[in-house]
């Protein structure tokens, strides 16, 4: 009877040590590695900024290939038809409640937005899912401006998650007489792979690949299996410690996935690869100058079909903002140097006339956490992103200076 009583007081102070370490964890945890407005949220949220998926019933499918489509022309869009594109996308495959016109309508001027994830998120607006369907960059044009053809300003996404030059260009070439305005944002993505690679090998390469396909190659990458069997544990999803835990993982996995990209067995890297004979600093300024060219060529077409154009380099974390301690613990795929060559090429070409504006210090000014992961900016529940606000005010000041826009009366 004693042996019993005994063997049970040592099972309780072995479940009591393990549950005050826990205890001890958590809490070093949750003070040390998060800040005040991912505590506030809570861990359960870290779920969604790791894999930047949708609260909503548009789950991880949403984000993987199951929820794109080769495009003949795009290499890549959006399938109208899966559960989560079926209600917000429109019949070429973008993020949009309205369809691309096949002619340029009078009653409206019309604007299309090209780019990546990043111009993306700022074309589709928010509240895609459901209405009312709102877009930050429209709202401003037609609250401060007045329009200079037709009765309102109408922004379309022609942009597509993990996208880039070149294919945002076959996107220009298909509609640019539809349209009266086009804005461009990009960067990030055409600076993924640049190490080893020709500018134009990330889209199709990394959305088939690498980071889109980890949801199907768990069995293969142990650290990603892991994380979401974690991610399926309800009672530990307000745990901090198993937030870090999961991020981490995630980011290990995805960091070893995108070494798939490297590789003389992958098709896009045999054709994109670094020369031989090539320096790593010369395939930099190739790369530099390509992308320039690329922008040169949509202003050109922009012009000779007698519509207003603006280019823009989108926001890179590690420059001119102070971090929080959550900005800092996302991935990192940035290489800083080549970014900063990328905005001094462009810089130079600004002043030679060419309608390109660098967004990096949008952010210069923001001490709170603005990133909701490795570059898109962090958004609410409500769909309102600070981030993605500031950056339209930033695009619609340029744009209404470059394309000779009025202020509309104040009332």
């Amino acid at each position: 009877m004693n042996k019993n009583k005994s063997y049970k007081i040592k099972v309780l102070l072995v479940l009591v040590s393990l549950f005050l370490t826990f205890l001890c964890f958590e809490i070093f945890f949750r003070f040390v590695f998060f800040d005040s407005d991912t505590r506030s949220l809570g861990a359960k949220s870290v779920y969604d900024k790791v894999t930047n998926f949708s609260k909503s019933k548009h789950h991880a499918y949403c984000w993987g290939e199951s929820s794109f489509h080769i495009h003949p022309y795009f290499g890549f869009v959006l399938d109208p038809t899966t559960a989560c594109n079926e209600n917000s996308t429109n019949k070429d495959g973008f993020k949009s409640p309205r369809e691309f016109p096949l002619e340029n309508p009078k009653d409206s001027f019309d604007i299309l937005v090209l780019g990546g994830s990043v111009a993306h998120n700022l074309a589709a607006g928010y509240n895609y899912y459901k209405p009312p369907w709102r877009n930050e960059i429209e709202e401003l044009l037609n609250k401060e401006y007045l329009v200079p053809e037709g009765t309102q300003f109408k922004i379309y996404n022609g942009s597509m998650p993990a996208g880039s030059l070149p294919l945002q260009t076959s996107v220009l070439i298909t509609y640019l007489s539809s349209f009266d305005g086009v804005i461009s944002i990009d960067g990030y993505n055409e600076m993924i792979g640049t190490k080893d690679m020709k500018l134009g090998a990330p889209p199709i390469g990394t959305l088939t690949e690498s980071m889109y396909s980890y949801l199907k190659v768990k069995r293969r990458f142990p650290f990603i299996s892991t994380a979401h069997f974690l991610k399926k544990i309800d009672p530990l999803e307000s745990s901090f410690l198993v937030a870090w835990v999961y991020r981490s993982l995630i980011s290990i996995g995805l960091k070893n996935k995108f070494k798939d990209l490297y590789n003389e067995d992958n098709f896009f890297f045999r054709i994109y690869k670094k020369p031989s004979e090539w320096s790593h600093k010369k395939l930099d300024q190739w790369n530099i100058n390509r992308f320039v060219e690329f922008v040169k060529m949509e202003e050109a077409l922009c012009k000779r079909f007698n519509v207003k154009f603006a280019h823009f380099l989108q926001p890179n974390r590690f420059f001119y903002k102070e971090l929080t301690s959550e900005e800092k613990s996302y991935v990192k795929f940035s290489r800083e140097d080549f970014y900063k060559g990328l905005d001094q090429a462009l810089s130079k070409e600004r002043v030679q006339g060419l309608s390109t504006y660098s967004l990096l210090k949008v952010f210069e000014n923001e001490k709170g956490t603005i990133y909701g992961d490795y570059i898109h900016s962090k958004q609410e529940e409500s769909g309102y992103s600070k981030g993605r606000d500031l950056i339209s005010q930033a695009i619609v000041k340029e744009i209404a200076q470059k394309w000779g826009l009025k202020k509309a009366p104040s009332l």
